[in-house]
Parts: structure tokens; C-alpha cells; sequence
């Protein structure tokens, strides 16, 4: 009694797992899921952060305490797409072995009440002995490329090979997409550095993604070098950086990166993914000083403050030259000193000051995603199922039931993933091509039965 129960359990739990309307609601949950993370703005785990230490909006906090400001890594969508995972393996196994067994299975014969079930079947009277009907369909389905199987008063027709491998690997695609997806966003993590030449920090303290399960190694990354060329016009061209990666012990890799070509390190993809000129450096009576420029309506302006009713106004425009500007208290306008290049200094000045270099900084984006080759492979199965739709695979099943006198009852069925209006003309011509041939030119005395879902 206990196992009987046990066993009632499970089936019910599996049936509920492999439900379709199991499958409806979990897509129904990720299409709002979705719709709110396009309509809400989404905003990085330690942007996230900041927000809940330094603002008091309270319909701010509830929206972030929903998770609704990083939809796609929260918990609820983790869960459907866990749910969405579960569910398309208790259907797989539920469902895809039978028509595996079926599709190879070479004796698989149906009697006309199991063809009547199928997804398309027709039904017709004939009037002819069932021998005669089986042997006309052995010779008219064999003239068309079909292997034929007839066994009693049924026969089973085929035509193709590969093609039916369609289903399953598109099937076995959507598993690993979702299993990739996953894994993803448990273990993925994300962050950017804004590195100067000689700068060096830890990946650990720049993440603005981190997956639930997600390690991150104590990597320290410096930026050796780093330049960028342009367009004659002065548009950016390309930005190249040069990094070395050391752990707390020694120096592990160095390489260099450019846009659309990163840099890979145990699994951790560096990008290029800014570049600009953060910060010019003074020689000021050979005192080196660094002026951070911040960003302006017609360029990058930096302040140099000389003393306490004196400060030098440095404009960068882009290209080698900035326009230094001399600001007094009290004055109205700044006056315009000089358009200094690298290695030069400002003339007629009470003081020695030496315009030595630009200072840029380099964007770098760092990703480890251990789910992706997943997701690619996913691709592939999806790929190769696409192409193998192409492939003919084609299986009708047919049985005779003897009438009154010589009359034949005639059933043929078709199942599979191939369009229901092209198979459904295909056995309507089936059809016709007997009728024709066992009616000729009398009246037409068959009742004409479908079932189509």
C-alpha cells in the first residue's frame, strides 16, 4: 500500500513537472519579467549600492527591494528559468523517448482505431478486397522513394533518414540554452577599471555584476601603457593598452588589447572599452602637479590653482595642444595666456611653469561568463536542427478493414513535427491517386472521414 501511494506521488509530481501549462506560465512570468526589465531602468549591483546608502526615496527602495533595477540577475527570474529548465527535462523524458522508439522501431505497425488518433488521418471506402488496396499502396508509395512495411492488414511507409533528428536536437538545444543561461548568471561577473599608466587595481573591488555562486580571484591588473590614434579629422580611430595581471605573490601575464580584440586571462576576457585623456601634468618652479580635466559643453577642462586669488584654467579640445587661461579674483573673463604643446612652458609669467604631458586613462571591462561556450553550444543544436528540417522525413501509416462484400475501409495517419497543411495535401493525394484508380469512372460510394488537431 505505502509503495502503491509513493508510486501515485511521484507520477503526479511528474506529470505536473512535465505539464504544458506548466511551460505556459513560467514563459507567461519571464515575458512580464522581461517587459519590466525594458521599461525600468536597470542598473548595476554596486550602482544599486550606492543608491540604497545615499537616497531616501522610498518608492525607489521598494522597486530595488523587488528587484525590478536588475531584473535579469534577480532571484525570480532565476527561479522561472530554473522552473522553465526542470520542466523541458521532465517533458523530455516523458515524451521524447516513445517517439525516439517509434521513429526507429521498423515494425511499427498501427491498427485503423490507433491511425484514426494521430495528428493528421483521413479515412475512405473502397471497393476492393484489403490485398488488392495493400498492393496498390505497396507499388504506388514504393514508385515514390518510400520504404514500405506491410504486415497483415497494415503497412507502415518511409522516406528519409536524418531528418527526424530535427526535433530532438532542437529540443536538446533549448536544455543546454537554458542550462547555459543558468550557469551564467549563477558564476558570471563583470566590472570595469579606469586605469592611468602605472595605475594598478584589484578585479575584486571593481565588479559592478556578481552571480550568487560566483568566485572571483584576487588579481591585481596595471596598466603599463597606453595610446590611442585617430582619423585626420580627429575622430578616435582605435585605443590600444597595454596590462599586466600578478596575483598577491608575482606577476602572472602581460599582453596588450585593442577595441574589438581583448585579452584573455584564466577564463576572464578583458575589453577596451574607453579611453580618454583624464588628467594633464605640470613642471610648476620643477614641481610636478597633475590637473584632473572633468568634462565641459565644448571639451575637458582642468583648474590649477596658483594661489588663493590665482588659478590657471587648462582647456583640452582633443589633438596635442590645451589653452591655458589666467583667472584673477574678481575678474570677469579669464585672459588667455598660451597654446602650449608638450615641452613648453609659458612665456612672460612671474613663475616657471612647463606643460609636460597628457595623462590619459584607459577603460578596460573585464567578464567571466563560464556559461557561454554552454549557450554556444546550445546554438549549434539549434543550427544543425534547422538544417536537418530540410531533410525528408516522412512516415505514413495506413490499415485496411475488410467491408461488406468486396469494400475496404482505408485509413491513413501521418505524426510528426512537419507542417499539418503540406502532410495533410500529402495524404489527400494519396487518396485521390487510390480512389481513382479502384472507382474509375463509377459513382464515388466511400464516406469521407478527417481528423485533423
Amino acid at each position: 500500500m505505502k509503495l502503491s501511494k509513493s508510486s501515485s506521488v511521484s507520477g503526479y509530481i511528474g506529470s505536473c513537472l512535465s505539464s504544458v501549462r506548466l511551460t505556459l506560465v513560467l514563459i507567461a512570468i519571464l515575458v512580464v519579467l522581461s517587459i519590466v526589465g525594458a521599461c525600468v531602468p536597470q542598473i548595476s549591483q554596486g550602482e544599486s549600492r550606492l543608491l540604497s546608502d545615499y537616497s531616501s526615496n522610498q518608492s525607489l527602495s521598494i522597486v530595488q527591494a523587488l528587484g525590478f533595477t536588475d531584473v535579469f540577475g534577480s532571484w525570480p527570474f532565476l527561479l522561472c528559468i530554473a522552473g522553465l529548465f526542470v520542466n523541458l527535462i521532465a517533458c523530455t523524458i516523458a515524451r521524447m523517448p516513445e517517439r525516439i522508439r517509434r521513429r526507429l522501431n521498423q515494425d511499427d505497425h498501427l491498427a485503423s482505431s490507433q491511425v484514426a488518433k494521430l495528428r493528421q488521418s483521413v479515412s475512405f471506402g473502397l471497393p476492393c478486397r484489403t490485398t488488392g488496396v495493400l498492393e496498390y499502396l505497396h507499388g504506388y508509395m514504393e514508385a515514390r522513394g518510400y520504404k514500405v512495411s506491410i504486415r497483415g492488414n497494415s503497412a507502415v511507409f518511409r522516406k528519409g533518414k536524418a531528418g527526424w533528428l530535427a526535433a530532438p536536437l532542437t529540443h536538446l538545444g533549448l536544455v543546454v540554452l537554458l542550462l547555459g543561461v543558468m550557469i551564467s548568471m549563477l558564476f558570471s561577473y563583470s566590472g570595469v577599471l579606469y586605469l592611468k599608466e602605472g595605475d594598478i587595481e584589484c578585479i575584486s573591488g571593481s565588479l559592478e555584476q556578481k552571480g550568487p555562486l560566483a568566485h572571483v580571484p584576487e588579481l591585481s591588473v596595471k596598466l603599463l601603457s597606453t595610446k590611442s590614434e585617430s582619423y585626420a579629422g580627429g575622430e578616435p580611430k582605435q585605443w590600444f593598452s597595454t596590462l599586466a595581471i600578478a596575483n598577491t605573490a608575482k606577476q602572472l601575464f602581460s599582453g596588450s588589447l585593442s577595441v574589438n580584440s581583448p585579452l584573455t586571462f584564466d577564463g576572464i576576457d578583458f575589453c577596451q572599452s574607453d579611453w580618454k585623456i583624464a588628467a594633464i601634468a605640470f613642471s610648476v618652479n620643477s614641481r610636478y602637479v597633475k590637473v584632473p580635466l572633468s568634462d565641459m559643453p565644448h571639451g575637458r577642462m582642468g583648474v590649477l590653482r596658483l594661489s588663493d586669488d590665482l588659478a590657471l584654467i587648462c582647456a583640452y579640445a582633443g589633438g596635442p595642444h590645451i589653452r591655458v587661461y589666467l583667472k584673477e579674483q574678481g575678474a570677469t573673463h579669464p585672459r588667455f595666456l598660451a597654446n602650449l604643446a608638450p615641452g613648453q612652458k609659458i612665456s612672460n609669467f612671474p613663475i616657471s611653469i612647463l606643460y609636460e604631458k597628457e595623462l590619459p586613462q584607459s577603460g578596460i571591462k573585464f567578464k567571466s561568463d563560464p556559461g557561454l561556450w554552454v549557450t554556444y553550444t546550445a546554438l549549434l543544436f539549434f543550427f544543425l536542427g534547422s538544417i536537418l528540417v530540410a531533410v525528408p522525413d516522412l512516415k505514413i501509416w495506413a490499415a485496411v478493414d475488410p467491408g461488406e462484400g468486396d469494400a475496404s475501409q482505408c485509413w491513413l495517419g501521418f505524426s510528426g513535427v512537419k507542417s499539418a497543411r503540406i502532410m495533410r495535401d500529402h495524404l489527400r493525394r494519396i487518396e485521390q491517386a487510390m480512389k481513382s484508380q479502384f472507382y474509375e469512372d463509377k459513382p464515388e460510394r466511400g464516406v469521407v472521414m478527417s481528423n485533423e488537431r
